[in-house]
């Protein structure tokens, strides 16, 4: 497995993604929420029947008694732009008897319609949902911050988990070696062809040698365990791990200004004062909007039917209207959103200068990391050639020591000095790796 393999399969299971991605739910069916406002309302009304009984105490021979009921059903559309249009019908039916046998039946249905429009402001939900799909694109923006995070971060377990198995093998050739040499060394001691101070000299670099595997072992570990933790795999399934090379990686041309635009499109400071420049903007054309003279125009029609079944007649009418309200707030509403108009255009006074500090830092920030890296090449570069020369003294030193030319201590020292450069080598490459993955976190070169 590569480590961008490793990438892939790691996100299958990134947390912070997946709520993330919950979090866009959420605000995407409160978007839609907010948009039901505009879907139609039908309502019905129904009226039991009932019987009524009605008399004059003085008068018991005057009794009347009847039976009513009705039906009433409305369809009311809410529209853009603060508009509402419905219609309504309504039926009522009744007959009623007094005790001189007298028969009153009739039915009367209504049917009315009805239009108005606020005129010179726009609906709070309209606002509402703008803000909210503003905030549902820097959230969109965020998941990829999200994502180019969590792959910084399996990318970093990666490399260190290539460090630490080079560094433990590099130990271990170290540590193994120097079993032998002891073993040897107290033989040597007991048959008395070295002194005593020879003997402890190898016991005490065997100690070290000894310490510094084990640590590297706990190290690797450690760094094997957070891997598998990301590819959510058990660390029993010894996958292979294939090395990443520098090269790839030391010749790129940095575009800064492309990268300080990618690092402030993805930043999510930036996305918050951006955001918040946007939600002032909204909340300033808000109260603008309510300092306006209130205009409501409003226009109906009703049409009348009377059916008559005890005098077999009918009767019916329409009546029609329109009315136009005007009204204006010139004291303590007026004074009181001018206020708030101002202290809205210092808000988004004040994210502007964070922005420029933001953009400052960045600039700031980007000669910075490409300096480091810059200085880690050169650290990568100068532990090879220094590899390359410990590792010729160290081949010189043993031959030397087979010649009696250097004493036990002079050997050890030439030894340890070798691995001692072999794992600075290893860690001034995964240095350099490191580091150019965090800038291609923190800029987005891929």
């Amino acid at each position: 497995m590569n480590c961008q393999a490793a990438v892939k399969q790691a996100q299958l299971s990134n947390y912070d993604l997946l709520l993330a991605l919950k979090d866009i739910e959420i605000l995407g069916k409160n978007i839609d929420i907010t948009a039901l406002e505009y879907i139609p309302d039908l309502s019905f009304q129904v009226t039991a029947p009932a019987s009524t009984v009605e008399f004059n105490p003085t008068n018991l021979s005057n009794i009347r008694t009847g039976i009513n009921g009705g039906l009433t059903a409305e369809y009311l559309q809410r529209m853009p732009y603060n508009a509402d249009t419905g219609i309504k019908y309504s039926l009522d039916y009744s007959i009623n008897y007094t005790n001189r046998i007298e028969k009153l039946e009739q039915l009367v249905q209504k049917i009315g319609i009805f239009y108005r429009q606020e005129i010179f402001s726009l609906p709070a939900e309209t606002r509402t949902i703008i803000l909210q799909k503003k905030k549902l694109f820097y959230l969109n923006l965020s998941t990829g911050s999200i994502i180019n995070n969590f792959a910084y971060n399996v990318k970093t377990a990666y490399f260190n988990n290539l460090r630490e198995k080079h560094i433990l093998s590099n130990n271990s050739v170290m540590y193994s070696g120097d079993e032998e040499i002891i073993k040897a060394a107290e033989i040597k001691f007991k048959s008395g062809i070295i002194p005593e101070y020879a003997l402890l000299d190898y016991q005490a670099d065997f100690f070290r040698s000894r310490a510094q595997y084990f640590n590297s072992k706990q190290n690797y570990l450690s760094a094997q365990r957070m891997l598998y933790f990301y590819l959510n795999e058990d660390p029993e399934t010894a996958i292979q791990f294939e090395d990443e090379d520098i090269s790839s990686r030391t010749n790129t041309v940095f575009d800064i200004a492309r990268m300080i635009e990618n690092a402030l499109k993805y930043d999510q400071n930036t996305a918050d004062m951006n955001f918040a420049i946007f939600s002032s903007s909204r909340n300033i054309k808000f109260i603008q909007e309510n300092l306006r003279p209130a205009a409501s125009l409003q226009a109906s029609a009703d049409w009348n039917y009377t059916t008559n079944y005890t005098r077999s007649n009918a009767l019916q009418g329409i009546s029609m209207g329109a009315s136009l309200e005007l009204g204006y707030s010139f004291l303590s509403d007026s004074f009181i959103n001018y206020l708030k108009i101002k202290n809205e255009k210092t808000a988004i006074a004040r994210e502007k200068l964070r922005l420029e500090e933001r953009l400052r830092f960045f600039k700031k920030k980007i000669t910075d990391d490409l300096s480091s890296l810059e200085a880690a090449l050169f650290l990568y570069n100068n532990a090879l050639e220094r590899y390359n020369y410990i590792m010729r003294d160290y081949e010189i030193s043993k031959q030397r020591f087979d010649l009696g030319a250097i004493n036990s201590w002079d050997m050890i020292q030439s030894k340890n000095r070798y691995f001692d450069a072999v794992n600075a080598f290893i860690s001034a490459k995964y240095n350099y790796l490191l580091l150019y993955e965090r800038i291609n976190k923190d800029y987005y070169l891929e």
